[in-house]
């Protein structure tokens, strides 16, 4: 059993260079990611290419708890398409650098209200002044 978690391990992942470390794969890189389009109401469906932030992806997020992905690497997030960050200077203009529910440091839309935030299940933390995922908690409220 141990043998085989091994070799799954490393089918995710190859060596990062000679600093050590694990590089993962099915990671896509992000040269030029677009902000997307204001929007008057708030929509579950961003069109967009994959370069597009918040646009709408059905992938899942590749797994990289354990390996090391590159700062600006896209991923498909619960849904929505970001980049992989370690702090704001990761990120295209109007988008922060924050911890995720998922666990991830992701690029998020700096926000002042609700609608800054484009997709109906985020909401702005007016506290950060950052978009981040409504969850549902015990009695029926929202995150």
């Amino acid at each position: 059993m141990r043998r085989l978690a091994l070799l799954l391990m490393l089918t995710a992942c190859t060596e990062h260079g000679s600093g050590g470390g694990m590089v993962c794969e099915g990671v896509t890189f992000l040269p030029d990611p677009q902000a997307p389009a204001a929007v008057s109401t708030c929509t579950s469906q961003v069109a967009g290419d994959p370069q597009t932030l918040y646009a709408t992806c059905t992938e899942g997020a590749p797994f990289i708890n354990g390996c090391i992905a590159p700062n600006r690497s896209g991923i498909c997030l619960d849904g929505r398409r970001t980049t992989l960050c370690t702090s704001d200077i990761d990120c295209i203009a109007g988008f922060k650098c924050t911890d995720t529910f998922s666990g991830f440091r992701v690029c998020e839309h700096e926000c002042t209200v609700d609608l800054d935030c484009i997709r109906c299940e985020m909401f702005c933390d007016t506290s950060r002044n950052v978009c981040t995922e409504a969850i549902a908690q015990p009695g029926g409220r929202d995150l």
